[in-house]
This record gives structure tokens, C-alpha cells and sequence, in this order.
């Protein structure tokens, strides 16, 4: 989200509702290249990518690998 158009709560609420699990990779890590091939066929010219286009990118994200720690104490949400 952008901090200029929306209010930071909203945009921290939309995230947590998109990552509802802490996980051991670091997706832009692990999912650039989903984000560069995204940017390479919709021509982005400029960051960060606006808000339809960040969200389908990041509802194709692999972010399965959860903490097996926090697995274990029972302190990820159940979806």
C-alpha cells in the first residue's frame, strides 16, 4: 500500500490478512522472479508497483514454509 492514499493501519491490516503466517523464507527472496517477470510484461516503468498489480503478485506467492518453532508453541493463526 501507499502510506499517501491510504492510512498506515489499513495498509498493515491488508498485509496481515495477505500473510497470515510468519515463514522462514524471505519472499523477496525467494519470489523475485515472480515480481521481475511481472514487472518485464506489464512494462512498470516505476516503484513500487501500484495496487491491483501488487496484490495478484502477491497472492501467487509460495509462502507455505512456516516456522516450525512457532508450529510447535501454537503461535501461528489457524486459516
Amino acid at each position: 500500500g501507499n502510506v499517501q492514499n491510504k492510512s498506515f493501519d489499513e495498509i498493515y491490516n491488508q498485509m496481515r490478512k495477505q500473510f497470515k503466517k510468519p515463514c522462514l523464507n524471505w519472499l523477496c527472496n525467494s519470489e523475485h522472479s515472480k515480481i521481475y517477470r511481472h514487472i518485464n510484461e506489464k512494462n512498470v516503468t516505476s516503484l513500487p508497483i501500484k495496487g491491483s498489480d501488487a496484490w495478484a503478485i502477491m497472492k501467487s506467492f509460495d509462502n507455505k514454509n512456516e516456522v516450525p518453532l512457532y508450529q510447535k508453541m501454537r503461535l501461528i493463526e489457524k486459516v
